[in-house]
């Protein structure tokens, strides 16, 4: 490979497995140094072992949707490598479309909350959008 991350430290989420780990792999290969986060500690132990140097991969167990294991992830990425560089935030997860949180649109009839509201946003066209509010 061509080097051309030497020095530099990335965090990928969903090292683990599938693209993760092949991202986190090639950043190695690069000479970047990577800590992968996973939920699954030997998948993620097999992720180092299997690594083209496990001297720069480093495996954080810790599930995305807790922050605060993510600002332990990154803490330990500091610990280890003296500093993180970039982020592969590639672990997916799937919520059905809910919102991490919204407020149930207000049923009184003031002039100030008569406009007509959708939330919340629906699929429009391929894409998520909140509605324009009609004036």
């Amino acid at each position: 490979m061509t080097g051309w991350l030497e020095g530099y430290v990335a965090l990928v989420t969903g090292g683990g497995s599938g693209i993760g780990r092949a991202v986190a792999d090639r950043f190695v290969s690069e000479g970047a140094s990577v800590t992968i986060v996973g939920r699954n500690h030997d998948r993620l132990a097999e992720a180092v072992k299997a690594c083209p140097d496990p001297s720069r991969m480093h495996a954080v167990e810790a599930d995305v949707r807790s922050s605060e294991q993510l600002h332990q992830a990154v803490g330990a990425t500091v610990d280890r490598f003296g500093k993180l560089d970039t982020l592969v935030a590639n672990a997916g997860i799937w919520d059905y479309q809910r919102q991490l949180s919204w407020k149930r649109p207000s049923t009184s009839c003031s002039p100030s909350t008569s406009r007509a509201t959708s939330w919340p946003p629906r699929q429009r066209g391929g894409s998520w959008s909140r509605p324009a509010a009609a004036s």
